[in-house]
């Protein structure tokens, strides 16, 4: 009995450790095969990056924005973009311990996905002229491709933890449907290399923002 008990675990870990490998390891097939399924595994608790021997400083600040809008009894109610990324800041700052780096980590790391999911749509886009002048099949083709990126998904599922918890206005209660976009918007200043530029100088910056389309958050069936 004990012998299989250490087997089972023994097999866990073992697996456990090839997916981290591989996760790691440069762009190859198996990789590219199975990077989404690595991604749902490593997000955000085993994520690792290598930065020992050549560290990556920080160069951009970012940060995400909801807006959501409440139907209710035929009435629209829009709120005003609600930035989350600050309260965790601050949140963080004033608890060493706190779990709140973990989710700025993964809030990181979705932004990161996203930017570079971006990037290669254009690039895969570009090439194919079909899509390229056809902007409606172009605009449903992007949806369906961003089904699979885990940053997105990622958001969008983060996007119920702050309906839950906004202060809701007595209008906002038992809505009849719940809709939100999502906004990110990063700031690039002046890598270190770059001395002669000031790094505080908001004109050496450049700016980049992603806004979603809007997604159904909720909806509520009417009694009948």
């Amino acid at each position: 009995m004990k012998t299989a008990i250490n087997l089972f675990f023994g097999t866990l870990l073992a697996a456990h450790f090839l997916v981290i490998a591989f996760s790691l390891l440069p762009d190859n097939p198996i990789k590219h095969q199975y990077k989404y399924e690595m991604a749902r595994y490593t997000t955000p608790l085993f994520q690792q990056n290598w930065n020992l021997f050549a560290p990556n400083p920080v160069s951009s600040n970012w940060t995400v924005k909801y807006q959501y809008q409440v139907y209710r009894h035929g009435q629209l109610y829009t709120t005003s973009w609600l930035d989350v990324v600050t309260p965790l800041v601050y949140a963080k700052r004033t608890s060493f311990w706190s779990p709140v780096q973990r989710v700025l980590k993964h809030m990181s790391s979705g932004i990161m996905d996203i930017m570079e999911f971006n990037r290669k749509f254009k690039e895969l886009t570009a090439e194919n002229d079909t899509l390229k002048n056809n902007p409606a099949k172009l605009d449903r083709f992007y949806g369906r491709a961003l089904r699979e990126c885990s940053g997105h998904n990622a958001l969008v599922q983060y996007s119920q933890f702050v309906y839950a918890r906004m202060a809701l206005p007595a209008a906002f209660q038992s809505p009849d449907s719940v809709a939100f976009r999502y906004d990110i918007q990063c700031a690039y200043f002046p890598r270190f290399s770059k001395r002669n530029l000031d790094y505080f100088d908001t004109k050496n910056y450049t700016y980049s923002q992603i806004m979603s389309r809007r997604y159904t958050l909720l909806t509520t069936r009417p009694a009948h």
